[in-house]
């Protein structure tokens, strides 16, 4: 969890203390993990290197599920790998908290990287993977393989993807409005989609 800056100790006519002086540094050379919250406009002159935050998730038989992407910071990449892909009716499920109650702008990436024990692209999963809301939410926009666009005409509960209807090199991607869960992506593999 990320630290946040602190004025406690720090008064008119007081005195300056190094901690007060060192938490500033610290933020801003990443020496500690602060949350900063800038109010007006930045302007770099330097460079600023950014990458996004992954978290990669194995997927195999003796996983606990669900999960919950709520635990984890938004940005956050999970790279979904099963190197013996094992066939079971388990789904993956990735539970999704309430739009209602999400920052608008929070998003997430579900990358399908490699499946079974050949390290060659398009292998299909033998698993069905479910993207759970806690309410009727989700708005899904799937580009799906040679059927094309797949899209809910209400939005829904749950994002349902059939084992062996997607495959590596798929991506999706979930993205908060605060009203909504836009569910986007493409996968390779036509249908099972519900």
């Amino acid at each position: 969890m990320a630290l946040t800056l602190s004025t406690s100790g720090i008064t008119n006519s007081g005195t300056i203390q190094a901690a007060h002086v060192s938490q500033s540094i610290d933020a801003l050379k990443g020496t500690h993990a602060y949350d900063l919250t800038p109010s007006g406009s930045i302007n770099l002159t330097g460079s600023m290197n950014y990458r996004y935050k992954t978290e990669a998730v194995v997927v195999a038989n003796t996983d606990t599920l669900p999960i919950s992407i709520s635990t984890k910071p938004s940005g956050t990449t999970f790279i979904i790998t099963n190197t013996t892909n094992d066939s079971t009716s388990n789904q993956l499920r990735f539970d999704v908290p309430a739009a209602a109650s999400t920052v608008a702008g929070t998003h997430f990436k579900f990358l399908i990287s490699q499946i079974g024990a050949d390290t060659a692209i398009g292998v299909a999963v033998n698993r069905p993977i479910l993207f759970k809301g806690t309410a009727a939410d989700l708005m899904a926009r799937i580009i799906d393989g040679s059927s094309g666009l797949y899209s809910t005409t209400n939005p829904d509960n749950g994002v349902l993807i059939d084992a062996s209807r997607y495959s590596s090199g798929d991506s999706f991607e979930a993205i908060c409005d605060g009203i909504y869960w836009h569910i986007t992506g493409q996968k390779r593999i036509a249908g099972g989609l519900s």
